[in-house]
């Protein structure tokens, strides 16, 4: 299946907070995905599983920008909330208002493409 990724895409947000359900969570890596693959993975794999999502990263492969990250088991009490694919202007936005919830920037990635394209990916810790 062939993915064409469009902006509409990378605006989705995703949020978890520290549900004790995955009592002995190991730490998942992911292959690199297309940004609709990412999103279904992260829906399907990660969401209600008890892990904390600790590192995200976009890069090209001919022509087409891919995601990978790492997840680990997510600590007691600790909510988190992530974003991948943004503009400059959409993640500045996003960080202004998760800091403004008592969130943290604990990563960040600024990937240009080679046609131009900036895609910011970013997690937050509360």
């Amino acid at each position: 299946m062939k993915l064409h990724l469009t902006a509409g895409l990378f605006a989705a947000l995703l949020t978890a907070t520290s549900p004790p359900t995955a009592l002995h969570a190991q730490t998942v890596t992911t292959e690199w995905m297309t940004s609709g693959q990412y999103q279904q993975y992260f829906q399907s794999q990660v969401q209600g599983r008890g892990l904390l999502l600790t590192y995200l990263e976009a890069a090209e492969f001919h022509g087409q920008i891919y995601y990978f990250a790492n997840f680990d088991p997510l600590p007691p009490g600790v909510g988190w909330a992530t974003h991948h694919g943004l503009s400059d202007a959409s993640f500045q936005q996003r960080d202004q208002q998760y800091r403004s919830q008592g969130y943290r920037l604990s990563h960040h990635q600024r990937f240009v493409s080679s046609s131009g394209r900036v895609a910011n990916q970013a997690i937050w810790l509360r």
